[in-house]
């Protein structure tokens, strides 16, 4: 008995050891955001273009311009309830920073999960 009691602590105290802190990114994360920041866009230009469509005509400029054709995967939520259009032109970016232009301009969020880019709306600022 004392025996199994010591190896259950060892597992558990290995396992605990090897889980990244929380709120550190993992390794998924990392490797997605250094993936957006390294495929470069040659040039992408929306003009008065429905925000549900920007995303999705930004997924197809980015699999075009990734050295490897597959792309990121980007998950929009909530978009569809936001009537904006945006109009810009983007030359010689990351997709990393082509992302971050496009919901800063829209007032919009993102979030680097383990296989997507999630945006969302910011959610609304709490009244003191």
């Amino acid at each position: 008995m004392r025996y199994f009691v010591v190896v259950v602590f060892a597992v558990l105290s290995l396992s605990l050891a090897a889980a990244p802190p929380r709120g550190t990114p993992s390794t998924g994360n990392q490797t997605l955001v250094g993936k957006a920041a390294t495929i470069k866009i040659k040039r992408i230009e929306l003009e008065e273009v429905p925000l549900d469509s920007v995303f999705h005509m930004l997924r197809l400029v980015i699999k075009k311009d990734d050295p490897e054709k597959r792309g990121i995967n980007i998950v929009t939520m909530g978009l569809d309830k936001i009537d904006k259009s945006i109009t810009l032109t983007l030359s010689d970016i990351s997709a990393l920073d082509a992302i971050r232009a496009i919901c800063a301009s829209a007032g919009l969020q993102y979030k680097f999960e383990r296989y997507a880019v999630v945006i969302q709306p910011k959610p609304p600022k709490k009244k003191k």
